[in-house]
């Protein structure tokens, strides 16, 4: 029983010890690449899984450990109702940039994702900010179409709103 006991608590151990490199690999990746985008030397909490920046004061980004193997690197780009009529611009296979290709979803919450789940392992600097790129760009692309549905929408006659509207909820739902 005491055996039993000792394995059990050598395996969590190790986790945690698994763990902990893997966010210390996480903290050198973030910081690396906040350096060579010109942040100054950025001092991250020993358990700190998630940093965020925002963009032009437009949508904010994310870097998230998200376990011993991968990160996540994700743009926030607001509510669902900011993108009411913007359909047709997310069903379009948007484009790859580089070797990347940025997912493109709403949340639990009904805020839009862009994001690139990436390796710990693997990628060297100009292929993480290759990646940073993707997920700027896209979030870029997917804003200015907002902005212009948006400009649109207000130009149209009243009762084409309802229409526009209901289109963009049966998309979604």
């Amino acid at each position: 029983m005491i055996h039993e006991s000792l394995q059990s608590h050598v395996f969590v151990t190790k986790k945690q010890v698994d763990f902990m490199d893997s966010l210390q690999q996480f903290h050198v990746i973030a910081s690396d690449m906040l350096q060579h985008l010109g942040f100054s030397k950025i001092a991250l909490l020993a358990d700190q899984k998630i940093l965020g920046l925002e963009v032009d004061e437009r949508f904010s980004i994310h870097f998230e450990l998200m376990d011993d193997a991968y990160w996540l690197m994700h743009a926030d780009l607001g509510p669902a109702q900011r993108y009411a009529g913007i359909g047709p611009i997310l069903r379009l296979r948007h484009e790859q940039i580089g070797q990347w290709q940025p997912s493109i979803a709403f949340d639990e919450d009904d805020q839009l994702q862009c994001w690139l789940l990436l390796p710990l392992q693997g990628l060297d600097l100009p292929a993480l900010l290759d990646a940073f790129d993707a997920v700027v760009v896209t979030a870029e692309h997917i804003l200015n179409g907002a902005d212009l549905i948006a400009e649109d929408v207000a130009d149209l006659p009243a009762g084409m709103l309802n229409a526009t509207d209901s289109f963009s909820h049966s998309y979604y739902s």
